[in-house]
């Protein structure tokens, strides 16, 4: 694994080995059934949920077939496994963990990053190998023990933290050590989705920094991209926040030339646009905080911009924030180390706040995510830029 600095320590004894497996029961958990619901003749029934968290008892089906059905995973991020919690677990507060814990197999366990395609296959970075796998929609089902479809290594990966999908189809990839120790850079793999198999792929597009002290300091640390409404792409640093205008024209070895780059001075993470186009970033100086940055796209040149929000994140039981997702409804989930925080509204939060979280999702060190872990939601919201 990549050393990603100091804010690297407070995950290194979360990445502890994972089994290779599919499974849908929460760890470490006995609670008590709840009570069984009885489903009309010939339909399926389901279990109550538990007082403490188990299942309940299989419904009574009336005169068919009684089959119980796990609740399959909806909000997705990657750490130790490529770990879900269902919608019924969002719905309310909870230090259960995830229900749903998938380690393709075979893998190291522990992995960087997570996006679904449009087809609904999982897309990861492993700690280990230099290499990026591809889950079939179906490895994610009851009991199965998914193996990649495709596996893509290429001389061109080196320590890859995130990923992220652009309007066409084609994979980028931030690559912690790609412009030297600790210096990212930026490649694209055109139309992966047509891949299977084992893949020895070369990038189309490789952005680097230029070779003088501040572009590669822009570079330091990078472990986030994402895109915005427009197709522009956007990559965080620990530093600074920069935008790369028209990258699909781009082929080749590319010296950044980003239209913008942000910095407040403080530690970056994470980043994320709402379906308004805001830009918002995970990160920390005094406490943790996500920044909500309105009208990126009118921004340009090097500058220090004061943000629309400042919100600050619960801080008990905090190590770092990473990575975010907005859900159907607008309101904005930010991941830590150690839980999972719902912000209701978040469009409407101005100036320094410290809003009460709607839910916070408890995260088990066992079940810990990655820094450069996006979170995800599946089957993905609309009206978001996310492709």
């Amino acid at each position: 694994m990549a050393n990603i600095g100091a804010a690297t320590a407070i995950w290194v004894a979360a990445f502890a080995s994972a089994s290779c497996s599919s499974t849908y029961n929460p760890p470490g958990v006995t609670g008590t059934g709840g009570a069984a619901q009885v489903g009309a003749a010939g339909s399926v029934g389901h279990g109550g949920g538990g007082a403490s968290g188990g299942r309940g008892a299989a419904g009574a089906g009336g005169s068919g077939t009684v089959i119980v059905q796990p609740d399959p995973g909806y909000l997705w991020y990657a750490g130790v496994g490529l770990n879900a919690f269902t919608q019924a677990q969002t719905s309310a507060s909870t230090d259960i963990g995830p229900y749903v814990s998938v380690s393709p197999n075979p893998s190291p366990g522990t992995f960087h990053d997570l996006v679904f395609d449009q087809s609904g296959r999982a897309w990861t970075i492993p700690t280990s190998g230099n290499q990026i796998l591809r889950v079939p929609a179906a490895g994610f089902g009851a009991g199965a023990n998914p193996a990649p479809d495709l596996v893509i290594t290429s001389p061109a990966l080196a320590s890859p933290q995130a990923l992220a999908f652009d309007p066409a189809g084609n994979l980028w990839v931030v690559n912690f050590a790609g412009a030297g120790v600790g210096i990212a850079n930026i490649v694209r793999f055109d139309a992966p989705g047509a891949w299977s198999g084992s893949m020895t792929a070369s990038p189309t597009v490789t952005i680097a920094p230029a070779t003088d002290p501040t572009s590669m300091g822009r570079f330091a640390e990078g472990t986030a991209i994402a895109f915005d409404s427009a197709g522009n792409l956007w990559f965080a640093s620990v530093s600074c926040v920069l935008r790369i205008d028209n990258p699909g024209s781009l082929s080749g070895a590319v010296t950044a030339a980003p239209s913008v780059t942000i910095s407040t001075g403080e530690a970056y993470s994470s980043i994320a646009f709402d379906a308004q186009g805001a830009l918002w970033i995970t990160g920390t100086l005094n406490g943790y905080f996500a920044l909500r940055i309105n009208g990126p796209s009118a921004l340009t040149g090097v500058l220090q911009p004061t943000p629309a929000a400042r919100v600050a994140l619960p801080t008990a039981n905090v190590s770092f924030p990473g990575g975010m997702a907005f859900d159907m409804d607008g309101a904005l989930w930010v991941v830590t180390s150690s839980r999972i925080v719902k912000l209701a509204s978040p469009g409407a939060l101005v100036g320094q706040v410290t809003p009460t979280p709607a839910v916070q999702l408890g995260i088990p060190v066992s079940f810990a995510p990655g820094l450069a872990s996006h979170l995800v939601f599946r089957p993905q919201p609309t009206g978001l830029p996310i492709y």
